[in-house]
């Protein structure tokens, strides 16, 4: 049964007063725990750190971070160095993604939590918008379904959701390209979380956007095609309520935060 949890947009004290115990302890007895985000939005950044500190995962994967970047960050921090260089290290300003000083907040909300790195190069997703994501996974990628063409009734599904949590200015084009990225990297954060799983046991702790947070066809649905039994727990975080059967185990609902439009780079 999903939960919907509706928080202020200073989240951290209202998350605490709707039973957050109860969901703490539901987070302990499960092997993953996707946290969904909206990027850069500060509450739901805030909401991922309170999880973290509660629940102490073993390994921390991050959409964000390459596989270099995450080797990086726990050298220093077995080697008892700040991670104040690291921005300028990883060139944070040029990666497209939201101030450094979220994630920062999150690597020290769980100091001895190994740090993995799950980032698709954003060549091979672009590769994967026109030749397929099987194409650039690799003969492997069978046993994520990545060889299947979906279903008609999957792509309006995902279009439909993209549409929302992107932009309405897409194109079928850009669609059809975006469905076949997000597969690809949904398959390699699955391959992340295996091995976290393998190499540092469980709480595993998953950072990443809501679309490879969701339940359907997101990281969850790549590890249950390896492992049908495994635990997961999925937390979408989101502005509004979403409309219909949000596919998350829970969603927690915040305030609105301002930022750039998202479809100026399709109508200018």
């Amino acid at each position: 049964m999903r939960s919907w949890i509706l928080l202020p947009f200073l989240a951290t004290p209202a998350l605490a007063e709707v039973d957050l115990p109860s969901l703490i302890n539901e987070l302990r007895d499960t092997e993953v725990v996707i946290l969904g985000e909206i990027h850069g939005n500060p509450a739901h950044h805030e909401n991922q750190e309170l999880i973290i500190r509660a629940i102490f995962p073993s390994a921390l994967v991050f959409e964000m971070f390459t596989p270099e970047q995450a080797q990086t960050i726990n050298t220093m921090r077995w080697d008892g160095a700040t991670l104040d260089s690291l921005e300028a290290e990883f060139e944070w300003d040029k990666s497209g993604w939201p101030s450094f000083e979220f994630y920062r907040a999150l690597l020290e909300a769980d100091a001895e939590g190994v740090v993995y790195g799950g980032a698709t190069p954003l060549s091979q997703i672009a590769e994967a918008a026109f030749d397929g994501a099987f194409a650039i996974y690799g003969p492997d990628g069978i046993d994520y379904g990545l060889d299947q063409p979906l279903s008609k009734e999957e792509i309006s599904k995902r279009e439909a959701d993209y549409i929302l949590t992107n932009c309405a200015a897409l194109d079928d084009g850009d669609l059809a390209g975006l469905i076949e990225g997000e597969r690809l990297r949904a398959a390699v954060m699955a391959d992340t979380v295996l091995l976290a799983l393998s190499e540092a046991a469980y709480p595993v702790v998953v950072i990443t956007g809501n679309d490879l947070a969701n339940e359907d066809y997101g990281i969850p649905a790549m590890l249950r095609k390896i492992y049908p039994d495994i635990l997961v727990t999925t937390i979408g975080q989101f502005e509004f309520e979403p409309v219909g059967d949000a596919a998350y185990t829970h969603v927690l609902v915040t305030g609105e935060v301002e930022k750039e439009d998202p479809c100026l780079d399709f109508t200018e």
